[in-house]
């Protein structure tokens, strides 16, 4: 998915949704296009990272291990 972004320097681009995490973490945005509008990074709520999955393994190898021992 391509993402429209704001550069700190004023430039515009649009990026790969794979690459906005890095600029973000990295400091060099400063702001980005969701589907219900412009997210500025001083001010907006933005998705932080995401906790460790603390529960059972999800592959067929761990459910399998799981079920029969």
């Amino acid at each position: 998915m391509l993402i429209n972004v704001i550069y700190r320097d004023g430039s515009v681009d649009i990026v790969n949704s794979s690459v906005l995490g890095h600029l973000i973490k990295n400091g060099q945005i400063f702001a980005f296009c969701r589907s219900d509008g412009w997210v500025r990074l001083d001010r907006d709520p933005i998705r932080k990272g995401r906790l460790p999955f603390d529960g059972p393994g999800k592959r067929v190898n761990d459910l399998m291990e799981d079920y029969f021992g």
